[in-house]
């Protein structure tokens, strides 16, 4: 694990060593987690695709349940206003 030496971040607690300031070995573990994540951008068009899978199937499963009922409304609809329109 690579050590980061500079200025803490706010309200991260330092201790000096030599006259410089040295992370915590959490804040130094989160920073070299961004530093290692950062350039990786395959990971958000996987994240992307993900997403969207997850909302096509929801919406597909939605449209299935409700799709017979909305249909049902709207033959309901259709059969009143024919009758009240006398025609």
């Amino acid at each position: 694990m690579r050590r980061y030496e500079g200025a803490p971040c706010k309200g991260a607690p330092a201790n000096t060593e030599r006259g410089k300031q040295v992370f915590t070995p959490a804040i130094a573990y989160v920073r070299y987690l961004k530093d290692r994540f950062r350039g990786d951008e395959g990971a958000t068009m996987v994240e992307y695709g993900i997403m969207v899978a997850l909302i096509a199937a929801v919406s597909i499963l939605v449209i299935g349940f409700l799709g017979v009922d909305v249909f049902d409304a709207f033959q309901k609809a259709e059969t009143n206003i024919d009758g009240s329109s006398g025609g």
